[in-house]
């Protein structure tokens, strides 16, 4: 309701599992945070055993039938390190676990290289509050992209 007061109801689709995939509008690029809950530390660590956290499949299925120039995601820093990696103070030297290196394989199967980086908003924000973000380009556009 609230976007709808503020951007108006014309593009509100409902619940996004629900959406047909040609029904999803053309778009350029695909920006999308998915649920954070299953991959955060103070969370119950579910990560795609948690219905939410298989939303991620669902960016996945738009970017394979639109085929948007590139993306930007969001989530939790947790995230590159469930199921079997380990962070270290050294970034050299962490290990993304399983569940990080099955979102970047995935978006790569997509057609996308696919960077990551992880940044802390507490400049912005009066908490420490650290997200990584991953941003992709389409293969055949990636050459120019730096």
């Amino acid at each position: 309701e609230t976007y709808a007061l503020n951007f108006g109801g014309e593009h509100l689709f409902g619940d996004l599992t629900a959406i047909d995939t040609p029904d999803f509008p053309e778009h350029d690029i695909l920006t999308a945070g998915f649920p954070c809950q299953p991959f955060s530390r103070r969370g119950e660590r579910g990560g795609f055993d948690d219905g939410r956290g298989g939303l991620f499949l669902e960016i996945t299925r738009v970017l394979r039938a639109h085929r948007p120039a590139g993306f930007l995601l969001e989530n939790v820093w947790n995230l590159q390190y469930m199921d079997g990696g380990q962070w270290d103070k050294d970034e050299t030297k962490s290990v993304y676990g399983d569940i990080f290196n099955f979102i970047i394989e995935s978006l790569r199967q997509c057609g996308y290289v696919v960077k990551t980086k992880m940044l802390n908003a507490q400049g912005w924000v009066p908490q420490d509050r650290k997200r990584v973000y991953l941003v992709g380009f389409r293969e055949d556009l990636a050459a120019g992209a730096g």
